[in-house]
């Protein structure tokens, strides 16, 4: 395990290298007589152990066992609490209630002219992905510099976490502030991800399954967007359930 740590650049090789030198030191004991029985062929004598079967050790042997099954009780009920309440290795934020989806980008307004559907505008969004937690994932085509780091599931501050957009090309992802205006708009401020500097200032208005968005983004251009959220048609007729569903019913 240390070596492929190494060879692979899996990212453990501290932890790898620790349980290396932990077995290491528990197998010194007994690596004399290894070495004797298995290399020198002489005869070797194990190392005779002998329990101490006093009271009183078996006394503070059932206090040392009780106290162990509490302690774990404890922690595994505080570890599964945080499970519970935590989406890491996401962000804890909730995002707008009811918005998560994928969207398509329908019309695109840039400072008074509309840039129709295009894959090489570095302007014109093509599509926005609105996940549960405050982040927002815009593609355009404008150049991504992709994030190559290793995951690692360890806390970060909120502003620090970068799970959601590692190894994505072609995406840029944002984290997002938002306040209530009125009845189904809402005023967001988008804050990109991988500087945490601030992208857009942004007002938006959903209607059923069309989201209105109007602003100004770091440049102070302006924008008006219109998003449809995209709907994932299935072959099966509705009211069916998925063939997989199905399968695991009959196996």
């Amino acid at each position: 395990m240390v070596i492929s740590n190494f060879v692979f650049d899996i990212g453990e090789q501290v932890y790898s290298s620790l349980l290396l030198l932990l077995a290491i030191f528990i197998f010194s004991y007994d690596f004399p007589r290894f070495y004797s029985l298995l290399f020198l062929r002489v005869k070797t004598t194990p190392d005779p152990y002998w329990a101490n079967t006093s009271a009183v050790r078996a006394v503070v042997k059932k206090i040392v066992r009780a106290a162990f099954v509490v302690v774990f009780v404890f922690f595994g009920i505080g570890a599964y609490r945080s499970y519970s309440n935590s989406q890491l290795p996401y962000s804890p934020e909730a995002g707008i209630k009811g918005i998560r989806g994928f969207y398509d980008v329908q019309s695109f307004i840039y400072n008074k002219d509309t840039l129709p559907y295009s894959l090489v505008d570095p302007v014109r969004w093509q599509n926005v992905v609105f996940e549960s937690w405050n982040t927002i994932s815009i593609r355009d085509n404008e150049p991504v510099i992709v994030d190559s780091t290793k995951p690692q599931l360890l806390w970060h501050p909120d502003s620090l976490k970068n799970f959601d957009k590692i190894g994505n090309a072609g995406r840029h992802f944002y984290r997002y502030t938002y306040s209530p205006v009125n009845n189904n708009r809402y005023s967001l401020q988008l804050f990109e991800k991988s500087s945490n500097a601030k992208k857009y200032d942004l007002d938006i208005r959903i209607a059923d399954s069309i989201i209105y968005v109007h602003g100004t983004d770091h440049k102070g251009d302006s924008l008006h967007v219109q998003l449809a959220r995209y709907t994932k048609n299935t072959c099966w007729m509705p009211g069916e359930e998925s063939p997989s569903r199905s399968i695991k019913k009959i196996l």
